[in-house]
Protein backbone atom coordinates (compact mmCIF):
# COMPACT_ATOMS: atom_id res chain seq x y z
CA UNK A 1 0.00 0.00 0.00
CA UNK A 2 1.23 3.48 -0.83
CA UNK A 3 2.36 5.23 2.37
CA UNK A 4 0.87 8.56 1.23
CA UNK A 5 -2.57 6.96 0.77
CA UNK A 6 -2.58 5.15 4.10
CA UNK A 7 -3.42 8.13 6.41
CA UNK A 8 -6.27 9.16 4.11
CA UNK A 9 -7.74 5.67 4.21
CA UNK A 10 -7.46 5.56 8.02
CA UNK A 11 -9.16 8.96 8.27
CA UNK A 12 -11.95 7.88 5.90
CA UNK A 13 -12.48 4.63 7.77
CA UNK A 14 -12.59 6.15 11.26
CA UNK A 15 -14.84 9.01 10.14
CA UNK A 16 -17.33 6.47 8.73
CA UNK A 17 -17.90 5.16 12.28
CA UNK A 18 -18.56 8.56 13.85
CA UNK A 19 -22.13 9.13 14.95
CA UNK A 20 -24.94 8.27 17.32
CA UNK A 21 -26.19 4.70 17.86
CA UNK A 22 -29.37 3.68 19.73
CA UNK A 23 -30.27 0.33 21.34
CA UNK A 24 -34.00 -0.28 21.66
CA UNK A 25 -33.15 -3.29 23.85
CA UNK A 26 -31.31 -1.13 26.39
CA UNK A 27 -33.24 2.09 25.74
CA UNK A 28 -30.05 4.14 25.50
CA UNK A 29 -27.77 5.82 22.99
CA UNK A 30 -23.99 5.64 22.64
CA UNK A 31 -21.95 8.03 20.54
CA UNK A 32 -18.78 7.20 18.62
CA UNK A 33 -16.43 10.18 18.40
CA UNK A 34 -13.28 10.56 16.32
CA UNK A 35 -10.50 12.90 17.35
CA UNK A 36 -7.26 12.83 15.33
CA UNK A 37 -8.22 9.41 13.88
CA UNK A 38 -8.63 7.92 17.36
CA UNK A 39 -12.08 6.59 18.20
CA UNK A 40 -13.83 6.67 21.54
CA UNK A 41 -17.19 5.34 22.71
CA UNK A 42 -19.39 7.72 24.70
CA UNK A 43 -21.94 5.71 26.66
CA UNK A 44 -24.14 7.45 29.27
CA UNK A 45 -21.29 7.18 31.82
CA UNK A 46 -17.95 8.56 30.72
CA UNK A 47 -15.73 8.01 27.72
CA UNK A 48 -14.18 4.71 26.65
CA UNK A 49 -11.10 4.48 24.40
CA UNK A 50 -11.37 2.12 21.42
CA UNK A 51 -8.50 0.19 19.86
CA UNK A 52 -8.66 -1.34 16.37
CA UNK A 53 -8.53 -5.15 16.30
CA UNK A 54 -9.60 -5.89 12.70
CA UNK A 55 -11.63 -4.14 9.99
CA UNK A 56 -14.86 -2.92 11.67
CA UNK A 57 -13.90 -4.49 15.03
CA UNK A 58 -12.62 -2.52 18.03
CA UNK A 59 -11.80 -3.30 21.64
CA UNK A 60 -13.49 -0.94 24.10
CA UNK A 61 -11.01 -0.30 26.90
CA UNK A 62 -13.46 0.56 29.69
CA UNK A 63 -13.49 -0.55 33.29
CA UNK A 64 -16.66 -2.17 34.69
CA UNK A 65 -15.77 -1.14 38.25
CA UNK A 66 -15.99 2.49 37.07
CA UNK A 67 -19.27 1.81 35.27
CA UNK A 68 -17.64 2.03 31.82
CA UNK A 69 -18.25 -0.55 29.09
CA UNK A 70 -15.42 -2.98 28.32
CA UNK A 71 -15.58 -5.46 25.49
CA UNK A 72 -15.89 -5.60 21.72
CA UNK A 73 -17.49 -3.11 19.35
CA UNK A 74 -18.29 -4.53 15.91
CA UNK A 75 -19.62 -2.12 13.30
CA UNK A 76 -22.29 -3.43 10.93
CA UNK A 77 -22.68 -2.38 7.31
CA UNK A 78 -25.27 -2.46 4.55
CA UNK A 79 -23.93 -1.80 1.05
CA UNK A 80 -20.66 -0.47 2.54
CA UNK A 81 -22.45 2.11 4.75
CA UNK A 82 -22.10 1.78 8.53
CA UNK A 83 -25.62 1.09 9.82
CA UNK A 84 -25.03 0.08 13.42
CA UNK A 85 -22.81 -1.59 15.94
CA UNK A 86 -22.88 -4.73 18.06
CA UNK A 87 -21.56 -4.65 21.63
CA UNK A 88 -20.26 -7.74 23.39
CA UNK A 89 -19.12 -7.25 26.96
CA UNK A 90 -15.81 -8.58 28.23
CA UNK A 91 -16.51 -11.98 29.73
CA UNK A 92 -19.48 -12.47 27.39
CA UNK A 93 -22.27 -11.60 29.86
CA UNK A 94 -23.95 -9.60 27.10
CA UNK A 95 -23.36 -10.60 23.48
CA UNK A 96 -24.00 -8.72 20.26
CA UNK A 97 -26.40 -6.10 21.58
CA UNK A 98 -27.55 -4.14 18.55
CA UNK A 99 -27.25 -0.36 18.40
CA UNK A 100 -28.74 1.10 15.21
CA UNK A 101 -27.25 4.25 13.73
CA UNK A 102 -29.56 7.21 14.29
CA UNK A 103 -29.68 10.97 13.77
CA UNK A 104 -31.94 11.66 16.75
CA UNK A 105 -30.07 13.73 19.38
CA UNK A 106 -29.03 11.69 22.42
CA UNK A 107 -30.84 14.17 24.71
CA UNK A 108 -34.13 12.88 23.21
CA UNK A 109 -33.43 9.43 24.70
CA UNK A 110 -33.02 10.62 28.31
CA UNK A 111 -35.72 9.37 30.60
CA UNK A 112 -36.86 6.55 28.31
Amino acid sequence: MDQAAQPESIAALTSSYEGLYYSSELGTAYEVVRKADILSLHPPRGVVAMEAQAPDIYAAKGNFSEGKFAGTVEFTRTHAAVTGLLLTSAGGRAAKILFARTTIPSSDFEGR
